[in-house]
């Protein structure tokens, strides 16, 4: 399988701007996998005017993203955390690739991916099926947070075991190069309605050790 390389290298550009030229049209064809490959984010002159926050909850729909942003922030509580300081939770919802050069820095990034029929949860831009969703993943590694992805919605996450993050029966997570990378850092998620408590814990873990 052909590797996707295109997500950033250098961790130096973890907080600079990105912003992406109109000539570069990413609006209107998929990349190609020789595209992706080199595909690099552009460093804007107004980084500094570029919002900050402690955890960023990026979805695709307007529809779903509020209940997205409230799920997390509900773990990301002082309550629920046990942590004394205030964690600042705020959304951003992605429509287009003009959207990502927007997405507010963060030092932890949680990516909703609603279901869909043929459980795509990232692009494979080589069937023709766009690459918004897998663009946006490398986009945040590219910002420098440390980046979690759910997939919601998942009928099949309903019965997770006490110690599973996601779905095994997604088999996409094994062979996607991205979703790979995910899975080994443990920061691939599946859920169908709620976060089992074992998830919860697991993103309380991650924001605790970032954002305190």
């Amino acid at each position: 399988m052909l590797a996707l390389t295109m997500c950033v290298k250098q961790k130096s550009a973890a907080r600079s701007s990105l912003y992406y030229p109109e000539s570069q049209h990413f609006n209107r064809t998929p990349h190609r996998p020789d595209q992706l490959s080199s595909f690099q984010p552009y460093r804007s002159p107004e980084a500094a005017r570029r919002p900050t926050t402690d955890v960023c909850v990026v979805g695709f729909y307007t529809e779903t993203s509020r209940t997205h942003l409230k799920s997390v922030r509900d773990i990301c509580t002082a309550s629920a955390t046990g942590m004394q300081v205030r964690v600042e939770v705020t959304g951003f919802t992605v429509h287009r690739h003009e959207d990502l050069g927007s997405i507010p820095l963060a030092k932890v990034y949680v990516m909703f991916v609603d279901f869909n029929e043929r459980n795509v949860i990232l692009e494979d831009p080589r069937k023709g099926l766009g690459d918004l969703r897998l663009l946006t993943v490398c986009s945040l590694w590219a910002l420098g947070g440390d980046v979690i992805l759910v997939y919601a919605g998942d009928l099949g996450s309903k019965g997770l075991e006490e110690n599973e993050l996601f779905n095994y029966g997604l088999t996409s997570i094994n062979h996607h190069a991205e979703l790979s990378k995910l899975k080994n850092q443990q920061r691939m998620l599946s859920v169908h309605k709620t976060f089992t408590p074992y998830q919860r814990n697991h993103i309380k873990d991650i924001v605790a050790a970032k954002c305190v």
